[in-house]
């Protein structure tokens, strides 16, 4: 088992390896990927990737895990995927965790806006879809 602790100011990650090692460039790959995360409005404090390697030789298509656990004092959010390369792995499981911070971003923005009127009538409308945003004036037109 390998672990490495990279703080950078704010936000504490952690590699964990388990049967494998992790080079230099896929580690320094992994933590420019992360902190693009923030342009979603997540700040997070503790943020952990944990890759595993199945020795097994059946298991091949999907040799590598890997799960990556986003925490911050109010949310915690994980997602993981297993392919061939770890590298693949991971660019699979960022995308499933970007879809996840970005529904939680929509539901949150959709929440803040309120009753009585004031809000969005739904999440398309808050997401603001243009194409139902026209459907939704001409059915309140005519």
């Amino acid at each position: 088992m390998a672990s490495s602790l990279i703080n950078d100011g704010q936000c504490v990650m952690t590699i964990r390896a388990l049967g494998t090692v992790v080079p230099d460039s896929l580690e320094a790959y992994m933590r420019d990927r992360i902190s693009r995360l923030s342009r979603l409005g997540w700040s997070f404090t503790h943020v952990a990737v944990e890759i595993e390697h199945e020795r097994n030789p059946r298991m091949a298509d999907s040799a590598n895990r890997v799960q990556v656990t986003c925490r911050n004092p109010h949310l915690v959010v994980r997602a993981e995927f297993a392919d061939v390369t770890a590298a693949a792995a991971f660019d699979a499981c960022l995308e499933r965790l970007h879809t996840r911070l970005r529904k939680l971003a929509d539901k949150d923005r959709a929440r803040r806006r309120g009753r009585y009127g004031r809000g969005p009538w739904s999440r398309c409308e808050a997401r603001g879809s243009r194409l139902f945003g026209e459907q939704l004036q001409q059915s309140r037109t005519g």
